[in-house]
């Protein structure tokens, strides 16, 4: 959409129509990990491509560098030059999976850093910690249950859980 339509959309529309029609992608977080586009779950190439951006999910939009998100994805492997290009390998799939399915703006990506960004995914995660009913509704006390550096996170929506 060029800048022309963007500006009259925005003149035109509720913030809250023009929010939803920049969404790209729909996460689930609570229970296993998945990413829909248009209602179908997203194939990886790789399944560490995956996880890398289940863990940008989880970081909220903040930035991750190469070296952070090496250490999440190889816990017990030394931040060395062979890891940093494996990591690097990750990241290109993730952006080949990504850019084949029309949403390579879901991910603000620099040379050392990389984030989610989160005006583009409708997240239940974002969603519960926005006090969202049906968000708040679904949560089941589940949280990336296939990731096990998920789990400080689900500790902490286990405690500040809305009953």
């Amino acid at each position: 959409m060029d800048n022309e339509k963007k500006a009259l959309l925005t003149s035109i529309l509720p913030a809250f129509m023009l929010q939803e029609s920049l969404i790209l992608a729909r996460v689930q977080t609570f229970g296993n990990f998945d990413i829909f586009v248009n209602n179908k779950p997203l194939v990886f190439g790789r399944l560490k491509a995956k996880e890398a951006f289940a863990y940008l999910i989880d970081r909220k939009g903040s930035s991750v560098t190469i070296a952070e998100l090496a250490s999440i994805l190889w816990e017990d492997r030394e931040y060395d030059r062979s890891l940093q290009n494996q990591t690097q390998v990750i990241i290109s799939s993730m952006m080949k999976t990504f850019k084949d399915n029309s949403i390579e703006d879901i991910v603000i990506k620099n040379r050392n850093q990389i984030a989610v960004n989160r005006l583009k995914i409708k997240c239940d995660y974002y969603d519960y910690l926005n006090l969202d009913v049906s968000a708040i509704n679904a949560y089941k006390g589940e949280y990336m249950s296939n990731y096990s550096w998920a789990e400080m996170t689900a500790g902490e929506l286990a405690a500040k859980r809305i009953k």
